[in-house]
């Protein structure tokens, strides 16, 4: 069945729900192991230079020391790598003085995760308000 025949077939919000629900579960899949990928390369490299009082608080660094929650410092080191002037602007790494060099295939990768995570976000509100919209259009209260 082709998808413009399953289209007429079906009611256009469940259609639009399902096209979402289906590209937000695989850019969420990507964006998992993409990002556990990033973060076991990243984090050897970079925790010993950035994981410290002068960048993360007290409470941020017991939290980004364990699993799943590490993987929040690695988007962290994702964002300095990828979009370095943006993050240098922020309120953690003001007055960053450290000069750390990247290759040009690591900066990619790092857009690229930053990226597939704001999709996963995306799609994730779409989804939400097609659901406000089928719950207003269908006059349930």
């Amino acid at each position: 069945m082709w998808l413009t025949d399953y289209y007429q077939q079906v009611d256009p919000i469940f259609f639009v729900i399902s096209i979402l629900v289906g590209l937000g579960v695989l850019s969420l899949i990507v964006a998992i192991i993409f990002t556990n990928i990033m973060h076991l390369i990243l984090t050897p490299r970079l925790d010993p230079i950035l994981f410290n009082e002068r960048w993360f608080t007290l409470t941020e660094l017991g939290m980004y020391s364990v699993w799943p929650m590490s993987l929040v410092k690695s988007g962290t080191y994702m964002g300095l790598i990828g979009f370095p002037k943006r993050m240098l602007k922020t309120k953690r790494f003001k007055g960053y003085d450290l000069d750390l060099s990247f290759s040009q295939p690591l900066i990619i990768a790092s857009r690229m995760c930053v990226f597939t995570i704001l999709s996963v976000v995306f799609f994730g509100i779409s989804f939400g308000l097609v659901i406000l919209y089928g719950i207003i259009k269908t006059e349930f209260f």
